[in-house]
């Protein structure tokens, strides 16, 4: 709507038009938040908002989920923002840290059944190679029984995806959905500021992301270690990999047969039957073009939108990229990178860039063999 806005802006009756788009969007934006609030959240007050995720989703990312390639980039550079498999985020930052360290001795302390129901859930989530299982629950809760400090300590020194869905669904109960995730969100700020070095790594990894969704492999040139993944001698062409999505074998690690009852793995095994053909089929096709657009499309769009200012049509296109650069960089920030679900729409964006500097290479082209001639 902002690039249409820009160009319909002179002519009346395609302002109309848009501006008939723009309220037919907002009606359904309303719509979503009115459902979501009510149906999904339970929470009337949660309305005019259209998710409550953003601060819970940076706590996880400095928490957990990017902490291989934060601690990739922390070793490369040798830096000492937080100690061995300490994590970043951890009760002397701040004052909310330590409300948050405060909070969890609170929950644990006054209803230890919450973490006891987990038990059977647990014991059985990881199987090893040799078919027997990890005990989680004892790893991360049971040998804390009694001693809810020292569960609330070992919750910054031992960082787990297990406590990242059990801590943010207590504070869930306790302060309501948004704020949990204010709060969550005010600790990974207040992490940020209080190591500076956190914010560098950010940045780093926010640009290796970006880079990496036009098929360039940064981390791999400067010889960043992230665990599970080979170092490549090429910076491009290396992000070249089947979707891991695609197909999600049945019962990974023993967890739906220990957990799921009989019909729901009926249905599963049903579907799998039929849906797996159909991504044999497909999925070769489709991952090609993604790997395709990513690695061949990328580099080329990097090189040549700069030449942009030079189309015919640079209006629309210095204001599309006006509009996709600060998207693609935002987007990359909070985490997506080749395979994820997110991929397939930035690749729309990736093309149009490339083709507006080729149509702005074209254009300059012409213009000097005019001149030469």
């Amino acid at each position: 709507p902002i690039v249409f806005f820009f160009i319909a802006r002179g002519r009346a009756h395609h302002l109309r038009h848009l501006v008939l788009a723009i309220g037919i969007l907002a009606v359904l934006a309303t719509g979503w938040s009115a459902t979501r609030s009510r149906n999904i959240a339970g929470d009337m007050s949660l309305l005019g908002s259209f998710h409550n995720w953003a601060g819970r989703q940076s706590f996880w990312m400095i928490y957990w989920g990017k902490r291989p390639e934060l601690k990739g980039w922390e070793k490369n550079f040798g830096w000492n923002t937080a100690q061995g498999n300490a994590s970043f985020i951890r009760p002397e930052n701040g004052p909310q840290s330590r409300k948050l360290w405060n909070l969890i001795v609170e929950i644990v302390s006054e209803n230890p059944e919450s973490y006891r129901a987990l038990e059977p859930w647990m014991e059985r989530a990881q199987q090893r190679p040799d078919g027997t299982y990890r005990d989680d629950y004892e790893e991360y809760f049971g040998r804390f029984d009694g001693d809810p400090e020292a569960l609330a300590d070992n919750f910054f020194i031992q960082p787990n995806g297990f406590y990242t869905d059990y801590v943010p669904e207590e504070l869930r109960k306790r302060l309501g959905l948004a704020g949990m995730n204010q709060f969550l969100g005010s600790v990974a700020i207040e992490t940020v500021s209080a190591q500076p070095g956190l914010a560098s790594l950010l940045a780093m990894f926010s640009l290796s992301n970006l880079l990496s969704m036009f098929g360039i492999d940064a981390e791999g040139e400067i010889s960043v270690q992230i665990s599970g993944k080979q170092i490549s001698l090429f910076p491009v062409f290396t992000y070249w990999n089947k979707t891991h999505y695609s197909q999600i074998p049945y019962n990974i690690g023993g967890c739906a047969e220990a957990h799921l009852p009989t019909e729901m793995q009926r249905e599963i095994i049903t579907d799998h039957k039929v849906s797996f053909p159909i991504s044999n089929a497909l999925f070769p096709l489709g991952n090609f073009l993604r790997n395709f657009v990513r690695n061949a499309g990328g580099p080329v769009a990097l090189l040549v939108c700069w030449f942009i200012p030079f189309a015919p049509q640079r209006k629309f296109l210095l204001r599309l990229a006006a509009v996709t650069v600060p998207y693609l960089v935002l987007a990359c920030a909070l985490g997506y990178a080749p395979y994820s679900r997110y991929e397939p729409a930035v690749h729309p964006l990736i093309l149009m860039l490339a083709f507006g500097g080729l149509l702005g290479i074209a254009k300059k082209w012409n213009d000097l063999k005019h001149a030469r001639f």
